[in-house]
């Protein structure tokens, strides 16, 4: 089976940009994997991808089987469940000064650096609302390509991660392909609504809605899994999509000397000409 780096034009590799970064990371997975319940612990983020700086976060997903999964993320507040309170003495007698559980994550600080905890059973499936309310490619793509195994019992993770390789089946692709473009559509439609009316500040953010769905349909157009829609934009649109030339072309969305209705509409028929001009070149 392939590893991370093979599905992806990036070096995907645990980079450490401190010691205490590795240690973290080490110190928590090692706990983490003392509970037979968790099948792999992926490390994410930034220092998965070889970018992390000091301030860098420690990203940690914990894998759980989908029969064990709710009472293990089952909070130290309830009964049904033990995984947050052994969770959180485990990580206190490793010296974390600072313990969050938030939802179905966790945050964990040691002398001020945040280590932050996810978990999955792996059942990812598209939503059922609209498209920018679903983060099913980014779940994807961050659980199978761009994050590394610390820890991986029996194979767990390589043999889950299969399902989504190389990219979505082709009926899901075409299903989200056609949903984002319909909402991409109708924003586009808005934008130009609320330029007529004056209401220049929900167009504008009628703008951004439009701008995501067209990073969106870029990387479903390319058979591509993103890392986000909006943060690393610039390494993703160079180095997984291969067009760095599109960058100056999307900045422009983005450059308001003056909010008008007129601007309003220019930006709405550059979203237009950008999505078709930009689809075409991936296909």
């Amino acid at each position: 089976m392939p590893g991370p780096s093979e599905w992806a034009p990036m070096r995907i590799a645990p980079v450490y940009p401190t010691p205490r970064h590795e240690q973290v990371a080490r110190d928590l997975t090692g706990a983490l994997a003392l509970d037979p319940r968790v099948q792999t612990v992926l490390l994410s983020g930034s220092l998965a991808r070889g970018r992390g700086v000091p301030e860098s976060c420690v990203d940690l997903t914990v894998m759980v089987r989908p029969d064990d999964f709710k009472r293990y993320v089952a909070t130290s507040d309830e009964r049904s469940g033990d995984g947050g309170r052994r969770r959180r003495e485990a990580f206190a007698a490793l010296g974390a000064d600072e313990i969050y559980e938030d939802g179905p994550g966790m945050t964990v600080i040691f002398s001020g650096l945040q280590c932050h905890l996810g978990f999955t059973n792996g059942d990812l499936k598209p939503g059922a609302g609209l498209p920018r309310e679903d983060g099913f490619e980014l779940e994807v793509g961050n659980y199978v390509v761009y994050s590394v195994p610390l820890f991986d019992r029996d194979g767990y993770w390589e043999n889950w991660r299969r399902r989504y390789l190389p990219f979505l089946p082709e009926d899901v692709r075409l299903a989200r392909l056609a949903a984002v473009r319909a909402d991409f559509d109708y924003n586009i439609e808005n934008i130009r609504l609320m330029a007529r009316r004056g209401l220049l500040f929900h167009g504008l953010e009628r703008v951004m809605i439009a701008f995501r769905y067209l990073v969106q349909m870029c990387f479903l157009t390319a058979k591509v899994y993103p890392i986000d829609y909006m943060k690393h934009l610039e390494e993703q649109v160079s180095v997984l999509l291969g067009h760095p030339n599109w960058i100056s072309q999307m900045s422009a969305v983005f450059t308001v000397p003056n909010l008008t209705p007129g601007l309003l509409m220019a930006k709405a028929d550059l979203l237009s000409h950008l999505a078709d001009n930009f689809l075409a070149q991936l296909q």
